[in-house]
């Protein structure tokens, strides 16, 4: 006994005598490995989450019923197709911070009436959309299982058929392809104006599974154009709902709900609204608005030492609004590089 408290109170001074010996018997522990990231399933329409160096050639394939609510005078039940290509960059000039740019390329394929040589037949049309830039910011919580994603972005007012003197068709066909992109784009399309977007979204990332929430509000106002277009301003609303799941590491499967209302419509909408003629205002309640559902997988495949490939394909179809009234079908080919 006599020798064990000789021992502790000669501890003290042994490790004041010897303070290596001190560190190295009171050392804390080794701090536990970091938690890896969650795998994030990339939505189908809806932004991506975090920001990142990125090229992504995203293809929408559309075919769809013509109908009055777009078509004046349209042969109902007959089927047309158009497409939209849209060609996104991203990159990271900081962390958490970003830009990413985004045009695109409408194409329309029209149906071909009769065979009477006499009747001049429609013509495959392309078009040049407007430019979108948005900046974004993107910190996340909770060890990263809660992320977010705040977005500026402003259009560039150079899509075809523009001003008082572009041409009609691609100012039409510009105006027409935005249910291609289930109207979440809609501001691409609007080629004498330019739009001031701000958007958020915020998604839960664990065990596989993502669920995120987009909601973007924008404004929208003439800058050329005057003469073909009598509205100066309008107001629109974009929201989604994504869920998505991590089957294995290599394959997940989403689901998407978009939704798009406009908040001060274009005066050919309130027009219709406020014909008195119900079937005018049928048409114009059919165009205040579109809601639509996607189902579809996305890869997820390492081909180079930072470099990622997260194809996807998705089916969509309209559930509410003109693109319901359409029947569209509407096939997404989503090709991204992740740098």
């Amino acid at each position: 006994m006599k020798q064990l408290l000789g021992l502790l109170v000669a501890m003290p001074l042994i490790a004041w005598a010897n303070p290596d010996m001190a560190a190295e018997t009171t050392a804390a522990p080794a701090p536990a490995p970091k938690k890896a990231a969650a795998p994030y399933t990339l939505p189908f329409h809806l932004r991506p989450i975090s920001a990142g160096n990125v090229v992504r050639l995203d293809n929408v394939l559309a075919l769809y019923n013509a109908t009055e609510s777009t078509v004046p005078a349209a042969v109902p039940h007959r089927k047309h197709m158009k497409e939209v290509s849209i060609l996104n960059a991203g990159y990271t000039f900081a962390p958490d911070f970003g830009i990413l740019a985004r045009i695109g390329i409408a194409n329309n394929f029209p149906k071909k009436e009769g065979d009477d040589p006499s009747v001049a037949k429609p013509k495959n049309g392309t078009a040049l959309t407007n430019g979108l830039l948005f900046f974004t910011y993107t910190p996340r919580f909770l060890g990263g299982d809660l992320r977010t994603a705040f977005y500026l972005g402003v259009t560039a007012p150079i899509g075809s058929g523009g001003g008082n003197n572009g041409s009609q068709t691609a100012r039409g066909l510009n105006a027409n392809s935005g249910l291609v992109r289930s109207s979440m784009d809609g501001a691409l399309f609007l080629v004498n104006d330019m739009a001031i977007i701000p958007g958020v979204d915020v998604a839960y990332v664990a065990h596989g599974l993502t669920v995120q929430l987009e909601l973007t509000y924008l404004e929208i106002f003439r800058v050329r154009g005057n003469e073909v277009q009598t509205e100066v301003a309008k107001r629109n609303f974009v929201g989604g709902l994504f869920v998505g799941y991590s089957i294995i590491p290599q394959l997940a499967a989403g689901v998407e709900l978009r939704y798009q209302r406009w908040l001060k419509p274009p005066h050919g909408i309130r027009d219709n609204l406020d014909s008195g003629v119900e079937a005018r205002e049928d048409i114009g309640n059919l165009q205040m608005h579109n809601m639509t559902i996607a189902l579809g997988f996305r890869g997820n495949f390492k081909i180079g030492e930072n470099t990622f490939f997260r194809p996807a394909i998705s089916y969509a179809m309209g559930i509410a609004g003109q693109i319901a009234d359409q029947k569209y079908h509407l096939i997404q080919l989503d090709l991204p590089f992740a740098l």
